[in-house]
């Protein structure tokens, strides 16, 4: 509160506005930099993302036990899970730092 009794913002204060920014600096030094691909790439990591969704909710629910249909035991259900999580992750994220980060190089994919 300040002398007339009203409740101060946090956000107002230029010490706390350097902060944020000085933060901001922080994260974008570390962030490792994924890639916000567009079109094409875009598109096939969207669907194998949602591949794997729709594998790990089948996979939980009873449909494979009660329809007979695509029941994995475990070895094989961590193979899959593994393969979805490589893949998506080396496509999301580049193999270097120079890489493209607008799309997917034929090398880094």
């Amino acid at each position: 509160m300040n002398t007339s009794g009203a409740p101060v913002s946090p956000d107002s204060s230029p010490a706390h506005k350097d902060d944020a920014l000085g933060v901001e600096a922080l994260v974008e030094s570390a962030d490792s930099g994924a890639r916000a691909p567009h079109g094409f790439a875009a598109g096939v990591l969207f669907v194998l993302a949602l591949g794997w969704a729709l594998f790990q909710l089948w996979y939980a629910s009873p449909l494979p036990f009660t329809l007979n249909f695509f029941n994995l035991n475990f070895s094989d259900s961590r193979s899959i899970h593994l393969a979805f999580a490589l893949a998506l992750g080396f496509l999301a994220f580049p193999a270097s730092r120079r890489a493209a980060h607008d799309r997917v190089p034929m090398l880094d994919g």
